[in-house]
């Protein structure tokens, strides 16, 4: 421990803070990438310079926390792409005592976050230590490993904090059912970061709040640079106060499944980098005046609004966002889809990253099915691709005909393309035209059928090959587990 600590002392004071952050998350836990580094941004920890983004800059962080031994990348079916890391418990130890001794956070005696902070200005929400019936020991697997000292052996007082009203960060550990009291939450006007939502790396841990009438309070809170409530149920929509947010960086609503709408006022978000609604999947429109928040880089989940909409955004008010690194868009059932909507997309110079997923397709009705047809029919011969594109990802395609613009002359930079799910029956390669995809994904493609020797042909840069219920390609040299690498080009990166 006595090594570890010295090791520590040695970092640049910005990786101490940021390190410290990981003291929170329970042992042996995977630890997804982005909420840790929206939380750093939210916090000012790591912000933008004249060449990153503050998110690039958070995975530099990450990059040196690997390369010093803090956090260990997880590898997942030989991927080469990096989104959790594990920390080993010894490590996780010494920086629970520094955390504690340094006062950033509080923890009990068995190293475990509190929610009562009378020394820190971050607390967190974690379940109480469960017994067994008739036993007065803790479960073997929540025993900790060492009880940690507590500098000054005081005594925490539940109270101390009841009344506190400087808080700067909320994090919600690993409670799964929430109620937060209106009136505490209404008190902390000095909240930068709300987490909420789950950060954990499973989108099968669900949470659940008994009323969302606290989120009325967000009106006092004039300071919050990230909020999550990633995951939540029982939110159906958020409070038009939410304009008042005017310093809110990152708003994290993924996987809201009960979010119906967005209120006309998030427009008002003027410093907002970071907007997503993806798996919202009642939404059926996006709120007109996104095209206004100039300093959007992110923005998952976008609705094509459907014919029932009065004024839903649309795509080419995006064109304005010059900033705009990743989209994803959802095409519904019923999208009303203009042909110079989709030709727009061609303009969007910054981007970086574009999912488009088709819904729909499997349960959708024979109507339903007609009008995405219509709909799809539109994106087959309108849609135009971004030329900066590094990673295209296509959900759900309802034709099987490969459209003219997912042809390697279009996607000169692409690295990455990954095909999930719908119709699509083959990748047409035309002699003379090759892709530099070095990483490719096909997931439930049940139509597709191509030969291994074409597919070589026309990905001759190919370092990592994932196939998963694709039938048809049966001459794949995949292993059981899907996946084929090329060991002579294989290279591991976080930022892929």
């Amino acid at each position: 421990m006595t090594n570890l600590q010295v090791s520590y002392y040695t970092f640049e004071p910005q990786l101490k803070l940021c390190v410290l952050c990981f003291s929170i998350f329970p042992e042996n836990t995977e630890i997804k990438k982005r909420p840790v580094i929206y939380w750093w941004i939210g916090e000012g920890l790591v912000a933008h310079t004249r060449d990153k983004t503050a998110e690039q800059v958070g995975e530099n962080i990450f990059e040196e926390l690997t390369q010093k031994g803090m956090i260990k990348p997880v590898y997942k079916n030989k991927s080469p792409m990096v989104t959790s890391y594990v920390m080993h418990p010894w490590i996780r130890l010494m920086l629970i005592f520094v955390a504690r001794k340094a006062g950033f956070f509080d923890f009990d005696g068995t190293g475990k976050p509190t929610a009562d902070c009378p020394v820190s200005r971050r607390a967190c929400l974690v379940l109480p230590t469960k017994r067994i019936a008739g036993a007065s020991s803790l479960r073997q697997e929540e025993l900790p490993r060492v009880h940690l000292p507590v500098p000054g052996d005081r005594q925490q007082n539940a109270s101390s904090s009841s009344g506190r009203d400087d808080v700067i960060t909320f994090f919600n550990v690993n409670q799964e059912y929430l109620h937060v009291n209106p009136g505490w939450f209404s008190k902390q006007k000095k909240l930068v970061v709300l987490q909420l939502g789950r950060w954990q790396n499973s989108d099968t841990h669900h949470i659940e709040v008994d009323s969302a009438e606290f989120l009325n309070g967000l009106r006092e809170k004039k300071q919050l640079k990230y909020l999550s409530l990633c995951g939540i149920s029982r939110i159906t929509d958020l409070p038009d106060s939410i304009a008042k947010l005017t310093n809110l960086k990152i708003l994290d609503l993924r996987a809201c499944h009960n979010l119906e709408k967005l209120p006309s006022t998030i427009k008002a978000l003027k410093k907002v980098t970071h907007l997503d609604v993806s798996e919202c999947y009642l939404l059926e429109h996006m709120p007109k005046g996104l095209g206004s928040l100039s300093n959007l880089e992110v923005l998952k989940g976008f609705v094509i609004g459907n014919s029932t909409s009065k004024d839903p955004c649309q795509l080419k008010e995006l064109v304005e966002l010059k900033r705009l690194r990743k989209l994803s868009i959802n095409v519904g059932s019923d999208a009303v889809v203009a042909e110079e909507d989709l030709n727009q997309l061609q303009q969007f110079e910054t981007l970086r990253v574009l999912t488009i997923r088709w819904g729909g397709v499997v349960h959708s009705t024979p109507k339903e099915s007609t009008r995405l047809r219509r709909a799809a029919t539109m994106t087959m011969v309108s849609l135009s691709m971004p030329q900066n594109l590094q990673k295209l990802d296509l959900q759900c395609f309802p034709h099987n005909v490969t459209p003219n613009w997912l042809r390697s002359r279009h996607l000169a930079k692409l690295e990455r393309l990954y095909l999930k799910g719908g119709k699509l029956s083959s990748l047409h390669y035309r002699a003379g035209e090759t892709w530099n995809v070095k990483c490719l994904r096909l997931k439930f493609l049940k139509y597709m059928e191509m030969d291994w020797s074409d597919l070589q042909d026309a990905f001759p840069n190919l370092v990592y090959v994932e196939k998963i219920q694709c039938d048809n390609l049966k001459s794949f040299p995949c292993d059981k587990d899907g996946v084929w690498v090329n060991n002579k080009g294989n290279v591991r990166t976080n930022t892929l």
